[in-house]
């Protein structure tokens, strides 16, 4: 159902908000520390094919009408603003004292004489205000107006406006055929978001330059050795941007991390891009499976590095993770867990019963969520992950003894496999060794499954089929057939809860319209959505993720 509503509020933002790649950070500054671009509406509502009925029948401008108390927006669609294309950035150059917002958009084709009307409209209104003063100002072939220190305008066909009058000039600079590079000329910028590829929503963070923001302000004051760490990891983060697109198909997301190789971060630097090593947890995993994922993760090397980031705050002597586990709760995490654990680590879920959906959350069982999941950890050593596994359960039983309803732990055989479990009233824990990993359920049952012989995954077609477009050498990687459908019902209870916390705002009527509205909207659209998967990979030095959900748009 998350995942559901998930997508639902991703595509709703996409088609309401949505105008190919931006060209207009050609024209941005280069020295833009984060930017969101939105793209091409009518190419994506084309692609909707049928959903888009769904999705106008919706009316979500009608709903903002009504709960923003803004009738206006019945008759003009705020997307119309940004309907053809949109950037927001933001701007904060080492030398400034102060960031600025840059928001500059190519409006619905048709619609020059509506957003004139409004920007004339603007300009009257703080004209006529008691404290309102409004210039207008001229830099090369585009005017603007500014007002209490907002700069905005609108001349063929581009909307812009400004926190700072100066970065909006250097914007029209470019727009009006000036030499200056713009984003899109940095070569950060393009290496990044070439990777990502073009989409509907795209967001670009630059670390590195947002490193050197920070090293200018921290000089101007007391400029420690923990300052400059942190600014040292920023920097070693490098560039990150990510893409959604709206395909034929379905959704297609990326996501593309660069970490900088000069940053003085060597241990973060190493922790994000892992040696290239095969995955192997599918041949260990069984062919049950209905959804799976599984990757890599240097967990001892990330403690250690967290370690030194606790000293490095707190000073020298400072305890690490490590050292305040074994003060504090005298678990020595080295022979507990680091000793033995390995790189690679899965999850999976079994297909339910007919009839018996998962569980929902519960105010009594904390793992109710979690009913058919099966989580697997490599071992490097099996003997040592018994023992360190049997130690750790053993001390939290210790550390809550006397307490009402304490944890216990008991010893049972599953699926032919010595296996214990750590339980209470409401809930339980259940973990097994087998062969060269741990497996983790919150349920007999569960447990009984991940353990089964039979088929492996790595030998079933759903795999094979699933990994198929892959690269050979990936870090990590997830499958997932369509989603079980969830009933009206359990979709009306699900937004009831989402909009508790908004009951104050909403009269009943209202919240009942919206209610029924988005539980009609959203029914219709689970049953539209198939497989989904995904990958991370390494690629010339940077960190990929690719994923791909199948729709049926028509």
């Amino acid at each position: 159902m998350r995942t559901v509503l998930a997508l639902t509020v991703t595509l709703a933002a996409a088609a309401i908000t949505t105008a190919s790649a931006a060209t207009l950070t050609r024209y941005v500054p280069q020295d833009a520390l984060m930017t969101l671009e939105v793209n091409d509406l009518p190419g994506t509502e084309q692609r909707l094919g049928g959903f888009a009925k769904e999705l106008r029948a919706l009316d979500l401008p009608g709903l903002f009408a009504e709960l923003a108390n803004e009738p206006a927006f019945k008759t003009q669609n705020p997307g119309d603003l940004i309907a053809r294309e949109a950037v927001i950035s933001l701007h904060w150059s080492p030398k400034a004292t102060e960031p600025g917002v840059l928001l500059v958009s190519k409006p619905k084709a048709g619609a020059d004489k509506a957003i004139a009307n409004m920007l004339r409209r603007t300009v009257d209104a703080q004209k006529k205000s008691k404290s309102g003063t409004v210039r207008q100002y001229k830099e090369g072939r585009y005017s603007f107006y500014q007002s209490e220190g907002f700069a905005f305008g609108y001349a063929n066909g581009v909307a812009y406006a400004s926190s700072d009058a100066n970065l909006l000039r250097g914007f029209l600079r470019r727009l009006g055929g000036g030499k200056e590079p713009g984003l899109s000329q940095s070569a950060a910028y393009a290496s990044t978001m070439n990777t990502v590829g073009n989409g509907v929503i795209r967001a670009y963070l630059n670390f590195d330059a947002a490193g050197n923001t920070a090293s200018a302000l921290l000089s101007k004051t007391d400029f420690s050795r923990e300052a400059r760490e942190v600014v040292a990891s920023l920097r070693t983060l490098g560039q990150f941007g990510a893409n959604l697109a709206v395909t034929a198909n379905g959704l297609e997301s990326s996501s593309v991390l660069t970490p900088n190789p000069k940053g003085s971060d060597k241990a973060l630097y190493n922790l994000l891009l892992l040696p290239p090593q095969p995955l192997v947890s599918a041949a260990a995993l069984p062919a049950s499976a209905e959804t799976f994922g599984f990757g890599r993760m240097d967990l001892p090397a990330f403690v250690r590095y967290m370690d030194t980031w606790f000293t490095k705050l707190g000073g020298r002597g400072t305890p690490g993770l490590t050292e305040m586990a074994r003060q504090n709760l005298g678990i020595d995490l080295q022979s507990a867990l680091l000793g033995w654990v390995g790189q690679e680590y899965a999850v999976v879920t079994f297909p339910q019963a007919a009839g018996a959906p998962r569980k929902s959350s519960s105010a009594t069982d904390p793992f109710a969520d979690l009913q058919g999941f099966a989580f697997y950890l490599s071992a490097k050593n099996p003997a040592a992950a018994s023992s360190g596994l049997d130690s750790l359960f053993g001390k939290l039983i210790e550390m809550t003894a006397g307490e009402e309803d304490a944890p216990k732990l008991r010893s049972l055989t599953v699926a032919g496999v010595p296996a214990k479990a750590l339980e209470t009233e409401d809930f339980g824990i259940f973990y097994a060794i087998k062969g060269n990993y741990v497996t983790f359920t919150f349920s007999e049952a569960d447990l009984g499954k991940a353990l089964a012989d039979g088929p492996r995954l790595a030998d079933s077609a759903a795999f094979r089929n699933a990994i198929a477009r892959f690269p050979k050498s990936v870090q990590a990687l997830q499958y997932g057939g369509a989603p079980m459908l969830q009933t009206r019902e359990a979709i009306r209870q699900q937004l009831t809860l989402a909009l508790s916390s908004a009951g104050d705002n909403l009269t009943g009527a209202q919240q009942t319209r919206l209610i029924n509205r988005f539980t009609t909207f959203i029914d219709a659209f689970q049953r539209r959505l198939g497989s989904q998967a995904g990958y991370t990979t390494v690629e010339n030095g940077k960190l990929v993720t690719r994923s791909y959900q199948n729709i049926n748009w028509k």
